[in-house]
């Protein structure tokens, strides 16, 4: 067998490896982070919170529980308008860190890979 022929063999095999773990890793990153962004402060715990669905758990303001169910969900968009800005920066923060890791074990499996393939291309050419 040629030498050029196994090496580009093992290229092929170390570019299929290496997309296992960059699709799975980059699947739970994007959970990770997603769960990262939408952690409350350490305020919240001890005190009352409030849910604010697809943004996370907020303090729950003084006096809420007297508001009409319009006062009620007015205050609630004014805070998820306030929140948005906050959990995309979280967000990305989470999923840049967890991401650069991932791409760093796909191209350390790249890179065994490839340099087996070299070792045992030169072998197969002399």
């Amino acid at each position: 067998m040629d030498a050029t022929r196994i090496s580009r063999g093992f290229h092929r095999l170390a570019l299929f490896l290496a997309a296992i773990p960059l699709l799975v890793g980059g699947y739970f990153s994007v959970i990770y982070a997603v769960g990262e962004a939408s952690m409350p402060p350490a305020e919240v715990w001890s005190k009352p919170a409030l849910k604010i669905e697809g943004f996370g758990t907020v303090p729950m303001p003084l006096g809420f529980d007297r508001l009409t169910r319009d006062e009620r969900d007015e205050l609630v968009d004014q805070m998820a308008a306030s929140l948005r800005p906050q959990w995309w920066a979280n967000l990305s923060e989470a999923l840049g860190v967890s991401l650069a890791i991932t791409l760093a074990a796909s191209l350390a499996v790249y890179g065994v890979v490839r340099a087996i393939g070299w070792v045992i291309g030169g072998f197969a050419a002399s």
